[in-house]
């Protein structure tokens, strides 16, 4: 590491970058207003680009920063039809204002977070342009304007979802990628292939370089025009910080060969680390840069460890072992991240690889061909795109296949930071042991003597095991902040239950929402769904994770659904019924009375259902939801869904003559979220809750909680925690409540 300065100088940078993040956390100090809001800013124009978006076809974005390109900006979408400014122009911009939304979930997507590390503020949607003062940057608008003729010329050649990937890959542009292809890609560990990336660089800048020497022109010359291409290239696409560690160390490479030094990938990187770093410390926490730097580092570092097969052995098959100790250098080093960033990992994915791999570079040289050939004659490019609608084609039906195969994903859950120490400190270990046997041992005597040749490799399979250890919790009840809606989860030893996953406020919560929590928890299997009735801010999300299982999504064991009369089951309840069929989920009915238990037979929940009653006619929906009790040891909780009318007045007669057993609850969920005529005093003082979550959408139209709600709570002695301002409300067995991500 001495003899490497700039290493140990990257990490000494990263280790205090991370401890003062850690110790320091930044927080977010963008404009507080709210959305909708009429907003005019101004800046200098750094990017344009089109998309395709609710509000229109080839919707022109821009981002726009007070000063340069480094400073925190925001994104601009014009209106339609409005005149395009160019880069480099300082513009005034008016329009509504829409901040990025923070995680409120434990493992939910940071928009905000995410965007403050690509220095995007926030956004403006419906903007006009009010003023102007001219500039021009000629050759980033010549860029713009090349990267747009491109993604023009690949949606000339090729159907929309595969021009989509060219463009992500070549272009950097996955904002009109086709979604199911991109999770696709992601779920099978493929998404790399998208990143703009080494191999780009190989194929443009040294592909050129080498060309330009065989046809002799002079190195100096040579050198500079490849350079030129490749730093002009990756100002075409972003700037990211894959394509700029890539770049940084081509420079250095090209410098070698200059100065006639050998070049080093550990230093060439380290270089690159720190000038990202310093540019911006929040890389620190983002899964691009990390993964990308990981991979790396993988390959320097680990990949020479592992022993490969001699040339003896065929071509094909020598390849195949070279994509398989490549692939599992690259996870021993990433996987920490994939773990906190994805809570996943694609089983099948090196076997993947192998068969992907070797095709790609053939991909990118397609997709350049087709653009080149479209720019000679437009529409010409459609001969080299048969051969890349092939390649993909490909792609997409080996990723279907493995994704029908058992096991295909493994749910590895949040590490903590003490595993993730650990895990490194071992590997570490590992690898100054492993390549002081490899450098000190002569081969025939590591031979005669097996533990000394595999034994190091006790230490990243124990590092392994470590970070993989999550322990369960003997009873969780975690109330989601979903908006205007529910979504509780139920977590008792290995078992896992919802009860509704809704909102009529925000798209997409089983997706967005439901399924990373439970992901992030580790939690690949639901034993079962528990619609307390069928109003879309109960169950929207449970038929969306129904709907997943068939694209290799959350296994929901059962749903059920309450035991109402036929007459009162309405076309949402019979959807559910059927999307459960089509999925194979065995469907129940529940009705008071009923009674199971789930989590560990030494400490298990008790759950009881106290309504609906059996066969109960209501002209609601909310009048027959499920109402379910549940105790833990001295711990009782009290789940109503939106229970109302002619139900709440069921419960209110059952509770009356027994309220010894299930009164005087320590948690309660507000029935219809906080509404004055789904509670009233008497219910309260019968269960008396400690604790009263409340789960309702800001500035919701309904105006839940209502006031009265509230102030019956305050009378009663209950705190009460509203999921929009706290976020996620987290109560675990010991009564410790967590709010938030």
């Amino acid at each position: 590491m001495f003899k490497r300065p700039l290493c140990l100088l990257a990490g000494l940078i990263a280790a205090a970058v991370c401890v003062c993040l850690y110790l320091f956390p930044h927080e977010y100090e963008g404009p507080l207003m709210e959305k909708g809001s009429v907003i005019t800013t101004e800046g200098y124009v750094s990017k344009v680009e089109y998309r395709d978006t609710a509000y229109g076809t080839g919707i022109a974005v821009i981002r726009i920063a007070a000063g340069t390109n480094a400073d925190l900006g925001a994104e601009v979408y014009l209106q339609e039809g409005s005149k395009v400014p160019d880069i480099g122009e300082y513009i005034s911009v008016r329009g509504s204002y829409a901040p990025f939304a923070a995680a409120t979930n434990p493992g939910e997507f940071d928009s905000r977070s995410y965007y403050e590390i690509l220095k995007t503020e926030y956004r403006i949607y419906d903007g006009q342009i009010t003023g102007s003062r001219g500039g021009r940057d000629i050759v980033r608008q010549y860029l713009a304007r090349l990267r747009l003729r491109s993604s023009k010329a690949l949606d000339r050649s090729l159907d929309k979802e595969d021009a989509s990937v060219m463009k992500a890959m070549l272009l950097a542009d996955r904002a009109s990628m086709d979604a199911e292809i991109k999770d696709l890609y992601q779920d099978m560990g493929i998404i790399h292939i998208l990143s703009i990336s080494g191999l780009h660089i190989s194929i443009l800048g040294m592909g050129l370089y080498r060309l330009l020497k065989r046809i002799y022109i002079p190195g100096s010359a040579a050198r500079l025009m490849a350079l030129t291409l490749t730093l002009s290239y990756c100002m075409m696409c972003g700037m990211g910080a894959g394509a700029v560690r890539a770049l940084i160390m081509f420079i250095l490479a090209l410098m070698a060969e200059i100065l006639e030094r050998t070049y080093d990938m550990l230093t060439a990187i380290s270089l690159a680390a720190i000038l990202l770093i310093i540019s911006q410390p929040m890389y620190i926490y983002h899964s691009g840069f990390l993964l990308s730097f990981g991979a790396v580092l993988g390959i320097a570092l680990i990949l020479p460890l592992i022993p490969e097969l001699p040339d003896t052995y065929p071509l094909f098959i020598k390849r195949s072992m070279d994509t398989i100790r490549a692939g599992m250098a690259i996870l021993l080093m990433t996987l920490p991240v994939q773990m906190n960033y994805y809570y996943t990992y694609p089983i099948y994915s090196i076997l993947l690889n192998i068969l992907v791999l070797p095709f790609v570079a053939i991909l990118l040289i397609l997709g350049i061909s087709i653009i080149l050939m479209d720019f000679v004659l437009e529409g010409f490019g459609g001969f080299a795109g048969i051969g890349a609608t092939m390649i993909l084609g490909y792609y997409k039906e080996l990723c279907l296949l493995f994704r029908k195969l058992p096991g295909s994903t493994a749910y590895l859950g949040r590490a903590d930071i003490r595993q993730i120490v650990i895990y490194y400190v071992l590997l570490a270990v590992f690898i100054i042991v492993r390549r002081h046997i490899l450098t000190t041992e002569p081969a025939r005597s590591r031979k005669k003597r097996p533990v000394q040749l595999y034994g190091p490799w006790a230490l990243p399979l124990l590092a392994v095991i470590i970070l993989s250890i999550r322990l369960r919790p003997d009873f969780r009840l975690t109330f989601l902040d979903v908006g205007q809606g529910s979504g509780i989860v139920v977590e008792a030893g290995g078992d896992t239950i919802l009860v509704d996953q809704g909102s009529s406020s925000r798209d997409g919560i089983g997706g967005y929402v439901t399924e990373p929590y439970l992901k992030y928890r580790g939690i690949g299997y639901v034993d079962a769904a528990i619609v307390t009735h069928e109003d879309a801010d109960h169950y929207s999300g449970i038929l969306e994770l129904l709907q997943g299982m068939e694209r290799g999504g959350i296994r929901i064991g059962r749903l059920v659904l309450p035991d109402c009369a036929q007459s009162s089951r309405t076309e949402d309840y019979r959807e559910l019924e059927a999307t459960a069929g089509r999925a194979g989920v065995a469907i129940s009915y529940i009705k008071r009375g009923d009674h199971f238990t789930i989590g560990r037979s030494s400490s298990p929940v008790d759950i009881n259902c106290l309504g609906p009653v059996k066969g109960m006619i209501s002209d609601e929906a909310n009048a027959h939801s499920v109402i379910l009790h549940l105790s833990y040891k001295n711990q009782s909780c009290m789940l109503t869904g939106d229970v109302e009318k002619e139900g709440l007045e069921e419960l209110k007669d059952y509770l009356r003559t027994e309220g010894q057993a299930y009164g005087d609850v320590d948690i309660l969920q507000a029935p219809h979220h906080g509404s004055r005529y789904s509670s009233d005093e008497e219910l309260l003082d019968i269960l008396s809750p400690d604790v009263t979550v409340i789960s309702a959408g800001r500035n919701n139209s309904y105006g839940h909680p209502h006031k009265e709600t509230l102030e019956m709570l305050s009378s009663v002695g209950s705190s009460y925690y509203i999921t929009y301002e706290m976020g996620a409300v987290t109560i675990d067995g010991d009564g410790e409540i967590a709010f938030g991500r």
